[in-house]
């Protein structure tokens, strides 16, 4: 008595446990009850409780991560065996998890979050699938199911576990629905598990592809297949079969061709080895083939200009070349004019260097000798210093000045010649404070005159000396 008790109230148990779970309009407050009670579930159990109720709208709104591997998990442990019993679920149980996977295509599409499959089940979902299910045209069902907007590397292996248990090859059924969105990374894996299995599915999946052609994946394959090809060496008739064809299509074949021939020009310039009596059946290919090769042939390199020197002569007309002094004993150089005269250019003497020497010299010293501003008894220290003091107030204000305009006008470097501008400031109100008070003056307008002209003129030399040297003619 007890014991039938224990297994009703085992039963009604279960029966709870059973809708927990799969309730998905539990309040918010016992939702944290949901994984608990998948816990206490097994396979069996939960079967059992499917034959009575199929959790249909868990199935189509479900999002809790949690909960739908649970409930993969328990519908794997349920069919997954040998026995009549598990034989018997394993249609409802491939029902349900395909009828998880439909949902996932709406992720990209749906409006309402809570119609989504999160993507992160899905590799959960397709392994279970793969391991679970027999059915022959399982791989078809599952490849049905997935957005064609997305790529597959996440799912790939399932996948091709799928293509073991189905009559038909997963690259088929790929393009067979045209998805859009595989990478390039993945189309070389599924082609490499391909070509290690038979050496000639190369071939075929390459033909399967040049008659689907108009579709965005067929194209996708062939660029990988042409590069195999010419890596390896091999694939000539299937491409200059290609090429010959009546259904050339130069808007999608052309494109695909070219970008071959780019990346290894000298395969495909053997293919149109005239010595290659072989390849002679395929004509209307082989002229095609040539001015794609011909479009594609990268420029020679530029030849050496012979009219380089006289360019550098052009460029180098109008520039004042420096010509150093004549030494005693050598001639001057001699050029032509326009109107045929003869110009010699006079070298600078070494008289005039030196007579612009002794007048700079001759300025300064007139500049600290004469007297005009200084008290009767001054001793000559106190005159060299106080024009000193004379010079760096008057220089260095006039240096001021300058500081203070460039700082107005350059904008990147206004900082620098602001501080230089202060320096200068504060070393002339120093030197001019310091001659007042140990060097008083007797100033006057036209002994402060001569001074600052004789510190200009100082310079009028030097200037001279910088000036190009005046040229003498002769007639020829």
């Amino acid at each position: 008595m007890r014991s039938k008790q224990r297994e009703e109230y085992t039963a009604d148990t279960y029966v709870q446990l059973y809708r927990i779970f799969t309730d998905v309009s539990l309040p918010g407050e016992y939702t944290d009850f949901r994984p608990l009670a998948a816990r206490y579930l097994t396979g069996d159990t939960f079967f059992e409780r499917v034959s009575d109720q199929v959790p249909q709208q868990f199935i189509a709104e479900e999002t809790n991560e949690q909960l739908l591997r649970s409930f993969i998990q328990l519908v794997q442990q349920g069919i997954q065996g040998s026995t009549d019993v598990q034989a018997k679920r394993r249609a409802d149980g491939t029902q349900m998890l395909l009828g998880l996977l439909k949902r996932y295509p709406s992720a990209s599409t749906s409006k309402s979050s809570a119609q989504q499959l999160p993507k992160s089940v899905l590799t959960d979902l397709i392994s279970a699938l793969s391991l679970v299910v027999t059915e022959k045209d399982i791989l078809e069902k599952v490849v049905a199911s997935l957005d064609l907007q997305q790529d597959i590397s996440d799912v790939l292996p399932a996948l091709q576990r799928l293509q073991q248990k189905s009559e038909k090859r997963l690259i088929d059924v790929l393009l067979g629905r045209d998805f859009q969105a595989i990478e390039s990374i993945t189309l070389l894996n599924i082609l490499n598990s391909e070509s290690s299995q038979d050496n000639n599915r190369l071939n075929e999946i390459w033909s399967v592809a040049v008659s689907q052609k108009q579709k965005k994946l067929a194209q996708q394959i062939m660029s990988p297949i042409l590069q195999e090809w010419s890596s390896s060496n091999t694939g000539q008739e299937a491409i200059l079969q290609w090429v010959d064809s009546a259904g050339w299509d130069a808007e999608v074949d052309k494109p695909i061709l070219r970008e071959a021939v780019m990346q290894n020009r000298t395969y495909f310039s053997s293919l149109t080895d005239p010595t290659n009596t072989s390849n002679s059946a395929y004509s209307q290919g082989l002229i095609r083939l040539r001015a794609i090769l011909k479009d594609t042939e990268p420029p020679p390199p530029p030849a050496p200009s012979t009219s380089e020197p006289q360019r550098l002569a052009e460029a180098l007309k109008g520039i004042p070349l420096r010509r150093r002094p004549a030494t005693p004993g050598e001639s001057l150089p001699i050029r032509k004019d326009a109107d045929g005269e003869i110009r010699q250019s006079a070298s600078r003497s070494p008289l005039r260097g030196w007579l612009i020497a002794l007048a700079m010299l001759g300025i300064l010293a007139a500049y600290f000798a004469v007297p005009f501003d200084l008290p009767a008894h001054t001793t000559l220290v106190h005159q060299l210093l106080a024009r000193f003091f004379e010079i760096v107030y008057v220089y260095g204000g006039i240096l001021v000045i300058f500081a203070a305009l460039l700082a107005a006008i350059m904008d990147e470097d206004r900082e620098f010649f602001i501080g230089i501008g202060i320096g200068l400031l504060v070393a002339v109100v120093v030197c001019f404070f310091l001659q007042i008070k140990f060097f008083p003056l007797m100033v006057t307008f036209w002994g402060q005159v001569i001074l600052i002209g004789l510190l200009g003129a100082f310079w009028l030399p030097l200037l001279a000396l910088l000036l190009p040297p005046r040229s003498t003619s002769e007639s020829s």
